[in-house]
């Protein structure tokens, strides 16, 4: 008759081992067969039970003989119990206000609850702005709490630096992953919401020459309204965005300090000039070629406005980007005014030429609400 030898599970973190004989040792055992609840688990004399889920486990062994007869099954049961641990979750999360306004500061209050059995070890408790951003906004460090208790963490942000129709801010309990938790799946509790614009709303547009080239612009402005997130090959900071308010260009991103667009050229727009040649751009501003070495693949320029010069470029290599920066203007300073990508030089049919592409040329007349 068969019989079993098993060791009581205590806890689901935790394997244990069953052992299966037959006494009678004048029988010769050709197979064994092990079964918890409906399912067989292993044909083996002994056999490890890495995981069970927690509560009580029917356990059935039977062996068969060299002529195919199967013995009567024994049954034992397995008792699997949990070990008290903490359980760390975010009880309650709020913004004031609950839907933020771009550049205004926001009042933040979370509520974290051990809900296990047991103390927790000391942990990180961190709220994302944006659960895409780069890093968290606030972080706290927690020296533990018991089972059943609860900790108040608050703090105050700065402000989002853009408006979103839709966002999802997020607070990361544990986010060291140092404790042991009966639950690891729920550390993490995200909320989407919008930040409304500051009046008027800014919209970041793409300069052509970022979008077709990948080109900075210097002095231009990164996606959420900061400036110089980048720079060039000769060192020159700035971005690849302008901002527009309704249908004028917004100084630095400011709202109230607004003038026109003269000039965006498309992208399969372009402009041929010779040397000594002039182009009037519109609103005041004009662009003279005043030399071009086709071997050096470089062209010379003047810019002028209202018929004076402003600005002489002493050398622009083929596949540069010209920018004239005011140094200040309406209070802003370093403004992008005059983009022009130089994209060929090359030799006409009776000069040397230059074709520009991407340029784009904004008012110096500003307007300041």
């Amino acid at each position: 008759m068969a019989q079993t030898l098993m060791k009581t599970i205590r806890s689901q973190h935790t394997s244990g081992g069953c052992y299966g004989t037959d006494p009678d040792e004048n029988d010769q055992i050709a197979a064994y067969e092990w079964r918890i609840g409906n399912e067989i688990v292993s044909n083996r004399e002994t056999f490890t039970i890495e995981t069970l889920s927690v509560g009580s486990h029917r356990v059935e062994f039977r062996v068969r003989d060299e002529n195919g007869e199967w013995s009567e099954p024994t049954e034992s049961r397995i008792e699997v119990i949990s070990l008290p641990l903490p359980d760390l979750r975010v009880s309650e999360f709020s913004l004031d206000p609950s839907t933020p306004v771009q550049h205004d500061p926001v009042s933040v209050r979370i509520i974290v609850y051990n809900q296990g059995t047991a103390r927790s070890d000391s942990f990180i408790v961190e709220w994302w702005a944006g659960e895409n951003y780069r890093e968290p906004a606030c972080i706290w460090g927690v020296k533990g709490l018991a089972a059943g208790e609860e900790r108040i963490l608050t703090c105050t942000y700065e402000g989002y630096p853009s408006w979103y129709k839709q966002l999802t801010t997020m607070v990361v309990v544990d986010s060291s992953e140092e404790v042991a938790e009966s639950n690891e799946e729920n550390n993490i509790n995200r909320a989407t919401i919008s930040v409304n614009p500051a009046s008027p709303a800014v919209e970041y547009v793409m300069y052509n020459v970022f979008r077709e080239e990948k080109l900075i612009v210097e002095g231009g402005l990164c996606e959420d309204g900061t400036k110089n997130c980048m720079e060039d090959n000769w060192g020159d900071a700035g971005g690849g965005y302008y901002a527009m308010v309704d249908k004028k260009v917004a100084l630095n991103g400011q709202p109230d300090k607004l003038v026109e667009l003269i000039l965006e050229q498309g992208i399969d727009d372009t402009k041929v000039l010779a040397v000594g040649e002039t182009w009037d751009v519109g609103g005041g501003w004009a662009l003279t070629v005043t030399e071009i070495d086709v071997q050096k693949r470089t062209v010379w320029i003047s810019l002028s406005y209202n018929g004076k010069p402003i600005d002489d470029e002493p050398a622009l290599p083929e596949g540069a980007v010209y920018t004239y920066v005011e140094n200040s203007i309406a209070g802003e300073t370093d403004v992008p005014m005059f983009v022009a990508f130089v994209d060929r030089v090359f030799v006409g049919q009776t000069s040397d030429m230059v074709q520009l592409r991407y340029t784009w040329v904004i008012s110096r007349d500003a307007t300041v609400n």
